[in-house]
């Protein structure tokens, strides 16, 4: 039975990583053509601008113009980032939902078990599970009677995070600090670069 559960849980995950790809890659050929884009728009008012002085004045055209075209390449540059904040801000909003929509699963439950037992929490630990998996609690209490199980109001996406009073640590299990690391470790790769 729970080789069928890690089995579903890896066909999740497969699927889940699937899908964040297949959005990253449409995400980032957007990004690139949108900053091509951005970039040609700048460099032709940059050019008209520079033509348009030109004739005027040359010496005033130069330092205008090289000043004008540096504020459109740092523009240019600005709104490529502030798109690459939204897309990655899409792609993390998209997994979220996916996220929510296998917390109302029947696979959910089955998962937190796993997840509490993999925890291994002691008698006296404390586990956290969000306000929406309170229902959970009795099921999870069933195997550790004697570990409190509170709510956490910073669970919002799934999961649990274990105590543990004789070490003094927190074991995080939640969905919520996974798809932090992941957001981390996706806006240190550059993905959209």
């Amino acid at each position: 039975m729970e080789e069928i559960n890690n089995e579903k849980l890896q066909r999740f995950s497969l699927a889940v990583n699937s899908e964040i790809d297949h959005q990253v890659d449409e995400i980032i050929r957007e990004a690139e053509k949108k900053s091509r884009t951005i970039i040609e728009e700048a460099n032709a008012r940059s050019a008209e601008t520079a033509d348009k002085y030109y004739a005027e004045n040359i010496k005033k055209v130069s330092g205008k113009y090289l000043r004008e075209a540096s504020r459109l390449e740092l523009e240019a540059k600005k709104e490529v980032l502030l798109r690459r904040e939204e897309l990655t801000g899409q792609v993390f909003d998209a997994v979220s939902k996916r996220l929510a929509q296998y917390r109302t699963s029947a696979d959910y439950a089955v998962y937190m078990k796993k997840l509490l037992a993999e925890a291994a929490p002691a008698e006296g630990d404390v586990v956290y599970i969000g306000e929406e998996d309170e229902k959970l609690s009795e099921l999870l209490k069933k195997d550790y009677s004697d570990v409190e199980f509170k709510t956490d109001e910073h669970i919002h996406l799934g999961g649990l995070s274990v105590y543990s009073r004789k070490n003094g640590t927190i074991s995080d299990r939640t969905f919520d600090f996974s798809l932090d690391e992941q957001r981390k470790e996706f806006a240190g790769r550059n993905s959209f670069a």
